[in-house]
């Protein structure tokens, strides 16, 4: 079985049915998906859809008045670590290891 025998809502179903229902990366990347949608774009290009998304996530963390995503005091998700990084400079997005549009 391959990613094309599944349809469009089926790999979306997938998508949000992983994981945690209200897992920040899920609302970042659904409010991700509907703006692009609203502003009739049908095509993104993985740099534009990564910052957006980033930014969309960074924003959901602010929301959430800093609480963490997983359940175990002090530990962090992987996107928690790479936007403290980023919020200290310390990130390769800053350091041009990883490229992101202005």
């Amino acid at each position: 079985m391959s990613l094309s025998d599944f349809s469009s809502s089926d790999r979306w179903r997938a998508l949000v049915l992983y994981g945690l229902n209200t897992a920040t990366y899920k609302i970042a990347l659904a409010k991700t998906l509907l703006e692009l949608a609203q502003s009739q774009q049908t095509e993104v290009a993985w740099s534009e859809l990564s910052k957006r998304f980033f930014n969309q996530y960074r924003m959901r963390l602010d929301a959430n008045g800093g609480m963490p995503q997983s359940g175990l005091a002090g530990r962090r998700t992987k996107m928690e670590r790479i936007v403290a990084e980023f919020r200290t400079g310390q990130s390769c997005l800053q350091a041009g290891r990883v490229q992101m549009p202005p």
